[in-house]
């Protein structure tokens, strides 16, 4: 999956966004995403990045909310890591951008279809 994110944090962070997820067979499907979470977090960034998913078998396994514990940094260039789960499926989010962020975070991540 290739993403992009945008938001704030202040003891509460909140990133929109959107995503394509692409599959090994072909599948192709553009997602929203919403980040919502609590921590030790201030700051404000653009992320893009990509995500790595555990293996599904069909595309709609994806879609729904995932817990995150994260963690962002950045003084102009930002860096953010997230490990995700939903039950048996995993995603691991890397990502890099713009910003002047810090923080650990944990919440949840909403995958939805467009």
């Amino acid at each position: 999956m290739t993403y992009k994110l945008e938001g704030f944090s202040l003891a509460y962070k909140q990133y929109d966004g959107s995503g394509e997820i692409s599959c090994r067979n072909g599948e192709k499907a553009k997602v929203s995403l919403s980040s919502k979470s609590i921590g030790f977090t201030i700051g404000y960034s653009k992320i893009e990045g990509e995500g790595y998913f555990t293996d599904v078998k069909y595309l709609s396994e994806i879609y729904g909310d995932y817990i995150s514990l994260g963690n962002h940094f950045g003084f102009k260039n930002s860096i953010d890591r997230q490990v995700l789960t939903r039950g048996e499926i995993s995603l691991v989010l890397i990502g890099k951008g713009q910003g002047f962020d810090i923080g650990f975070t944990i919440g949840d991540l909403s995958i939805k279809p467009k």
